[in-house]
């Protein structure tokens, strides 16, 4: 019996297929089943599966019937699966040729429900090919790679789960069995209720460290994608059911910190990509009628307990007409704490200015826009902006010049930066440059936890 199981729902792939094929059967872990679900496509998906498996045994080839998208065709897959994990890939991405070698060694190492792991999302298919490396930060290393976790050991914005995607994860099958996870069967966002549920459920998660990039999704929005059509009504109905689950489950109460902060952001976030005014006006009614008091609106929900941006969004799209355009111009998380909180950053700033450390700030982007506004304001000036986007640096903003990071990092004693993913990724570049990386969004919603 295999122990990996590879699933893998098609739909017209010809175009990359033979390339993904190659990718997994190329892993250098060989213990593995490849299981492809045709979901009807009228290209020759169905003639490269089949030249692909007279090749090599390893491949099970499933047809429906009729198109039933991405998520009932995981199921399908999932049914049949003989593998000890599972594992869900897209047939247009590249995978590096270890990774499931890593992935199932840190399943096997550590007996952990699931593993996550670095993936390159939205890579266009000119760059896909060049290679990345990752670094790692110790601390994140400490947190995140050498013992296993789960949701509860972390505050909501520490928590590492970046993705709703579906490919950088691995799962133990017999954890997805008894969680009774499946994949809803939505044009898109069918993976959001298996992939938030899941970590909900996991009581032993962990971060596959590797030195290189495992997965590289393909950026294109060609017809014959399997999930297409990005509708933002799915990504509410796929919240919609992951409150309702949570709740029958008298899981609610527990997650909810977690739920909360991030259900509100996406449907934000959802709101302001949809460039298509009807849809987006009819999502932002569905919302306020009817779509968060879905979510919210549970007897085990207690209101004072969610994060006060949180609410700051929810408050805002329901109390305010489409018409007033306010969800454009809803402050970000930083700037609504940096209004509320800001002293605290004035007090840290000035505290490390009176002994005569050098501070910068990373990133010139809204947020830290707002931090050197506020800075401004209180007549507090740091030692510098560095900013890797070539296009920023040599400008001058509030007196400062934007330079490149490189120039720094011997004369620097603090980098300040204002989100907890800039701050993993500037914890790995100055990881042996003595330089103590202050993330300022952790630092204002401390008292939130």
């Amino acid at each position: 019996m295999e122990k990996v199981s590879v699933i893998m729902p098609l739909f017209n792939a010809a175009k990359y297929l033979p390339e993904a094929l190659k990718g997994i059967l190329e892993q250098t872990y060989t213990d593995f089943e490849l299981i492809c679900i045709n979901d009807c496509s009228t290209d020759d998906t169905a003639a490269i599966l089949m030249d692909f498996q007279r090749e090599d045994n390893r491949i099970k080839i499933m047809v429906n019937k009729e198109r039933i998208g991405a998520g009932p065709s995981r199921n399908k897959g999932l049914k049949i699966a003989k593998g000890k994990y599972v594992i869900f890939l897209d047939g247009d991405d590249v995978f590096g040729n270890k990774l499931l070698e890593t992935t199932c060694g840190m399943m096997d190492q550590y007996g952990t429900d699931v593993v996550l792991f670095d993936a390159m999302k939205h890579v266009r298919s000119e760059n896909i090919h060049r290679k990345r490396t990752k670094e790692y930060s110790q601390e994140f290393v400490e947190l995140y790679c050498e013992k296993p976790f789960c949701i509860h050991d972390f505050p909501a914005r520490k928590f590492p789960l970046w993705s709703d995607s579906i490919g950088d994860k691995m799962f133990l099958k017999s954890f997805i069995l008894d969680n009774r996870l499946e994949f809803q069967s939505l044009p898109s966002s069918n993976d959001v209720y298996f992939v938030r549920m899941a970590l909900y459920c996991a009581g032993k998660v962990i971060w596959a460290r590797s030195d290189e990039i495992l997965l590289y999704t393909r950026e294109h929005s060609e017809p014959s994608r399997i999930s297409n059509g990005r509708d933002p009504m799915c990504a509410c109905f796929a919240w919609e059911k992951l409150a309702e689950d949570l709740a029958e489950r008298n899981m609610l109460q527990d997650v909810q910190e977690h739920f909360y902060i991030t259900f509100a952001s996406v449907l934000l976030n959802r709101l302001r990509a949809e460039k298509n005014k009807e849809k987006q006006k009819k999502f932002y009614l569905f919302l306020q009628n009817e779509g968060i008091e879905k979510c919210i609106g549970f007897k085990d929900v207690d209101l004072k307990k969610i994060d006060d941006y949180a609410m700051y969004i929810l408050d805002g799209i329901q109390k305010s007409t489409y018409e007033s355009g306010r969800f454009d111009v809803l402050d970000t998380c930083f700037q609504f704490y940096i209004k509320q909180k800001g002293e605290k950053i004035c007090r840290f700033i000035t505290e490390k200015l009176l002994q005569n450390k050098n501070i910068v700030l990373w990133g010139l982007g809204i947020n830290g826009t707002a931090l050197l506004e506020y800075l401004a304001e209180h007549s507090i000036r740091i030692s510098g902006i560095v900013d890797r986007d070539e296009r920023k640096q040599g400008t001058v903003v509030y007196e400062y010049v934007v330079i490149k990071p490189d120039f720094v990092y011997q004369e620097v004693d603090y980098i300040l930066v204002v989100s907890q993913e800039v701050y993993w990724d500037v914890k790995s570049l100055v990881k042996n440059a003595g330089i103590e990386v202050v993330n300022l969004l952790d630092l204002l919603t401390e008292e939130n936890r």
